[in-house]
């Protein structure tokens, strides 16, 4: 699999950043799903559960109707 695109590594820091200033992320979440739609014009589907300062789930990106590519996440913050 190749490196993270510099898109995808800065739609992972979009996601935690909103999950940061969203009420909902002081809460025990059961499932993040999210969207996001790449330059390109494909869209990958985050999903994931929290794990204490983290977010870790599986992702998969389609275009033109196909799996272009699939695989897992991890995102934590620094302090």
């Amino acid at each position: 699999m190749e490196p993270q695109s510099e898109e995808a590594e800065k739609a992972v820091r979009d996601i935690l950043e909103l999950a940061a200033r969203s009420n909902s992320a002081k809460r025990n979440w059961p499932l993040l799903h999210l969207r996001v739609m790449m330059p390109d014009r494909s869209d990958c589907i985050f999903n994931g559960r929290p794990k204490g300062n983290a977010i870790e789930g599986s992702y998969l990106c389609l275009q033109g109707g196909g799996l272009i590519e699939r695989g897992i996440w991890r995102a934590g913050r620094n302090y």
